[in-house]
């Protein structure tokens, strides 16, 4: 596979806690000590030129406890188990009192279930409709009974099946990276309506160590610098999301020709210095180099929630997946369905993401009747949802106030630095000198895949979605074909059903291939 190395194995690529004393600029690399990361217990796993694993994960094979890059160790806290529930799509949502009152515990629960990986899956349908005709008994108005034809459309489902993803997503050592909303990004912010916060540090396009503080003293005193998104910051905000999906790009790149501050931020100094230039994308002219810390962090947001008198109240953690262009993934699927469909129907791929959100909720009667499908559903044929609920919610200071102000990011394929090497060097100088550091080992240069980057040079990981399409084509095809139909049971490993796999295995069938 590209982008994985089998030569090197002695040394890291990512700064550990340790690497990292007093003021968080001065960083020591790690030395060429032999150290390497636990290997997991079970799956595949990528390995950088350096040496660290970076290992896929599935649904149950993620970090325990709070996640995100701690510079110091945390202070003590006593453990405590949140009373939860999932919802259909498996998403974590809570109406736990001590979660609504204490803004530390708040955070801490956040963190834990915002470092499990979301599923992702990829949907195939395909149907047609067909005219028919049947003969029914009816009865006239004398009541005799007679024969008639009618005819009648039905929907033929031709093919239906689902591809697991999950499988593919890069674990990280130390969690997936959280990051904050950018200020002058639309969203709720404890409000109904989506705002944004004009703080006094966001003048020009960089942010002093005065700004920030500046700012975090103003918004701390009195809130009086958020005001309602207009119409065309919403829109705008609606276009970036999308072109984010498109092109798998984290929350945190600003998008060519956008506004700094549209961005999201990235709590933790170390992450920021892990996740500099970690975006694939062939998209240019992003920015994922000049990564900011918020001036409200996640606690900030967590004690504000618990502060906030409002019955429906709600906190929602948002868990986005990256490094795919699922525009152009989805356009050759497609292009592999019209290939192998024979029928005049309807076809269509979806990218399927659950597991991918927590929602705390208010702990009073109300917000769990409403966290109820059937309650939810009786207050609507009763109309007291219309007509009493919903104004409440709307419009009252004491009714419904929503926060989507945070979230982690996991990867498919992501760009990791080699923190051995330095600012202007080229790849080839990169990988000439390491051989020549290191003559025992034996290098496999086309395997590679590296680039130059303002901090020096950077190695691909991870399953790109091009090597992707490239195992599964031929399945999905083949599925397409087949007419096959199944629902709940996705596939997780490609068929073996190329032309050229057709006798392998037999004495000299691969010497008549070559020959």
């Amino acid at each position: 596979m590209e982008g994985v190395s089998a030569f090197d194995r002695d040394r890291k690529v990512e700064p550990t806690a340790a690497d990292w004393t007093g003021d968080e600029k001065e960083r020591k690399l790690p030395a060429d000590d032999g150290d390497a990361l636990k290997e997991p217990e079970s799956g595949p796993s990528v390995k950088t030129i350096g040496g660290d694993e970076i290992q896929p994960v599935g649904r149950d094979d993620f970090p325990s406890g709070p996640s995100g890059y701690p510079p110091e160790p945390p202070p003590e806290f006593s453990h405590y188990d949140a009373k939860k529930d999932e919802d259909d799509d498996g998403n974590v949502f809570s109406h736990d009192h001590h979660l609504n009152t204490d803004g530390e515990a708040l955070y801490r629960f956040l963190l834990q279930e915002g470092a499990k990986p979301p599923t992702v899956t990829v949907i195939f349908h395909g149907s047609h409709q067909e005219v028919r005709t049947r003969h029914v008994t009816r009865r006239d108005s004398n009541g005799h009974t007679y024969t008639a034809t009618e005819t009648y459309t039905e929907t033929i489902t031709d093919f239906a099946f689902e591809i697991d993803v999950t499988q593919h997503i890069l674990s990280e050592p130390r969690g997936p990276p959280v990051w904050i909303v950018g200020d002058r990004e639309p969203a709720h912010r404890g409000d109904r309506k989506r705002q944004v916060d004009n703080t006094p540090y966001m003048v020009g396009d960089e942010t002093s160590t005065t700004d920030l503080e500046a700012g975090k003293k103003a918004m701390s005193t009195k809130s009086n610098w958020r005001r309602k998104a207009t119409d065309v910051e919403k829109g705008s905000a609606d276009g970036r999301k999308e072109r984010r999906f498109t092109y798998g790009l984290p929350s945190w790149v600003l998008l060519p020709g956008e506004t700094r501050g549209t961005e999201a931020n990235i709590e933790e100094p170390i992450a920021r210095d892990v996740f500099q230039g970690a975006a694939n994308t062939k998209l240019e002219g992003i920015d994922d180099f000049n990564l900011r810390p918020p001036i409200r962090a996640l606690r900030d947001w967590a004690d504000e929630y618990t502060r906030s008198q409002r019955m429906l109240k709600e906190f929602v953690f948002a868990k986005e997946v990256y490094g795919w262009n699922w525009g152009q993934l989805e356009a050759a699927l497609k292009s592999v369905i019209a290939a192998n469909y024979s029928q005049h129907g309807t076809t269509g791929v979806t990218f399927r993401f659950s597991h991918n959100q927590v929602s705390v909720r208010g702990d009073n009667k109300l917000s769990k009747m409403l966290s109820n499908i059937w309650w939810y559903i009786l207050l609507w044929i009763l109309l007291v949802y219309p007509l009493v609920i919903w104004p409440f919610k709307r419009f009252s200071s004491y009714g419904g106030g929503d926060w989507h102000v945070a979230g982690s990011s996991f990867a498919l394929t992501k760009w990791v630095h080699l923190t051995d090497s330095r600012p202007g060097q080229t790849t080839e100088e990169y990988q000439a000198e390491y051989n020549t550091n290191h003559p025992n080992l034996v290098a496999e240069p086309t395997k590679l895949l590296l680039k130059q980057t303002p901090r020096g040079v950077s190695q691909l990981v991870g399953l790109r979605e091009g090597e992707w399409f490239g195992q599964w084509k031929d399945t999905v095809g083949a599925l397409v074909r087949q007419r096959h139909v199944s629902y709940g049971n996705p596939f997780r490993v490609p068929m073996n059903i190329r032309g050229d796999g057709i006798g392998r295995g037999l004495d000299g069938y691969g010497s008549n291939l070559q020959s």
